[in-house]
């Protein structure tokens, strides 16, 4: 269990730094969980997620989401330049072997 990674039957709650994640089962929960912090914080709340610490996420249907990190990899590939690289594997050197 990550020590930043809180759940119990209803919801989760992931903490980094200053920024939190509620996913909960429920907008009841939620909104129980929102109220009693707030007694005790002051938080600033945002509609549905769309991105969070640059993961973004997609509901795919009504129980699935899909996560993605496609700005990350952009920004780790623009600089060295293999952005526009091919990734087909049939254009690989001969003698190239993946780890």
């Amino acid at each position: 269990m990550e020590p930043c990674l809180f759940y119990s039957n209803d919801i989760v709650i992931l903490i980094y730094v200053d920024d939190t994640l509620f996913i909960a089962k429920s907008q009841s929960s939620l909104n129980d969980i929102l109220s009693a912090l707030k007694r005790i914080f002051h938080l600033t709340e945002e509609s549905d997620i769309h991105t969070f610490l640059g993961i973004n996420f997609t509901t795919t249907s009504e129980e699935n989401i899909t996560l993605t990190q496609t700005t990350l990899i952009d920004k780790i590939l623009a600089p060295t330049g293999l952005a526009t690289a091919n990734s087909d594997p049939s254009s690989y050197p001969r003698y190239y072997r993946p780890l």
